[in-house]
Parts: C-alpha cells; sequence; structure tokens
C-alpha cells in the first residue's frame, strides 16, 4: 500500500481503527474465531460485501455450508461468478443490500468501494432490501462487511422482525457513516433482546 493509499484509509476510518485492524490482522483474529462457527451442511451463511470471496470460499472449505454472497460491484460479482461457477451451493446476489428497494451510487475503491465515501468514479447498481433475501430462511451466519451498509441492514431486520431467524452475525460498522456512534450504539441495544454479543473488538469486527 502507497503512503497516499495509506493516508486516505486513515482519514476514512481514524487512527485508531487502523491500529485495532493490523492488531486483529496480526493476532489473526478471522482464524481464530471462524473455527468457533459450528456450522455444516445444512447452514445457510449469508456474506454481505463478499468482494473477491475469500470468506465465502472459507465456509465452504471449513463448513460445506451453503452461500449466498452479496456483492454489488460488478467487476467483483462477475468474478465471483467465475470463481464458484462449478459450486451449486454457493449463490452470487450481484446487488446491494439496504432497508428498500430501488438503486443505489456506490464509489469505487477496490474494498472500499462505499456509497458513502465519495470518489472520481462510482457505478449505480440494483438495491435490494435485505428482508426479500432473508424471506423465510433459517440464517446460520450473517456476515457484514460492505463500507457502510450494516446500519441500513441491521436495523431492517430488527424492525421487520426477522432478526430472530439469524442465529450469529458477524459485523464490521464504519465510522465514516453519518451518525455512525449513534446507530451502532442504537443498534447493540436493540441486538440484546435477541442476541448476545460473544465478542467485540469496536468498529474491527464484532459478533
Amino acid at each position: 500500500m502507497s503512503w497516499r493509499s495509506r493516508w486516505q484509509t486513515i482519514r476514512r476510518v481514524g487512527p485508531t481503527q487502523v491500529v485495532l485492524a493490523r492488531t486483529w490482522i496480526a493476532l489473526r483474529g478471522d482464524e481464530r474465531v471462524r473455527k468457533y462457527l459450528n456450522l455444516g451442511p445444512k447452514s445457510l451463511v449469508i456474506d454481505v460485501g463478499a468482494y473477491e470471496g475469500e470468506f465465502t470460499a472459507l465456509m465452504r472449505q471449513d463448513w460445506d455450508a451453503r452461500v449466498v454472497a452479496i456483492e454489488p460491484i460488478p467487476e467483483f460479482a462477475s468474478s465471483l461468478e467465475a470463481r464458484f461457477s462449478d459450486d451449486d451451493r454457493v449463490s452470487v446476489l450481484p446487488v446491494a443490500l439496504g432497508a428498500a428497494a430501488g438503486f443505489i451510487s456506490i464509489s469505487l475503491s477496490q474494498d472500499g468501494s462505499s456509497a458513502w465515501v465519495a470518489s472520481a468514479d462510482s457505478v449505480e447498481v440494483p438495491l435490494v432490501d435485505v428482508s426479500d433475501v432473508v424471506s423465510d430462511q433459517q440464517v446460520a451466519l450473517l456476515k457484514i462487511n460492505a463500507e457502510g451498509a450494516a446500519f441500513d441492514v441491521l436495523d431492517r431486520l430488527v424492525d421487520t422482525g426477522q432478526i430472530v431467524q439469524v442465529n450469529t452475525i458477524q459485523v464490521q460498522f464504519h465510522r465514516f457513516v453519518p451518525g455512525a456512534q449513534a446507530r451502532r450504539k442504537d443498534i447493540r441495544i436493540r441486538l440484546r433482546e435477541t442476541h448476545r454479543c460473544a465478542w467485540n473488538v469496536p468498529w474491527v469486527w464484532e459478533q
């Protein structure tokens, strides 16, 4: 990563989050928590912000789970479709998730592409109501790393009551969304009605 890219990242997420994220990576946090998920072939995993498909691939490799991979950026969605073309237990949805259906403009910046951050390039993509994706299904794991979309997705599932259909939530909230601090606090309070927080590295990952 260039110094310019590093500076842009620090400006976007803040130096504290950068330090926490680097510590998480150094401690191999993803690997440590993944082995305790207790999934199986009958489990449904929804991967929101699938990007290049690493998490999806690990869910297939480690647990043989069925995965719905959500990726709105056309370039990445096409790569996912090619990567998992021979795996009928992976479904790729080339859409963004939110609280309502429509369209949304996303600024392009590789794995930092976001509807809440400005950039020179952007793309308009379909926006799908997360409640329609969950429908009446039981979701073993909902993983959300979607550069700001977590707030709308979780608020919507709590509002509809479908949050009770989700067993485990792994989420990365992002500070750059307007009102992020208050919204994260409110969502965490609302989730206490149905879920228990197992671990929490603020603004990096929490479950």
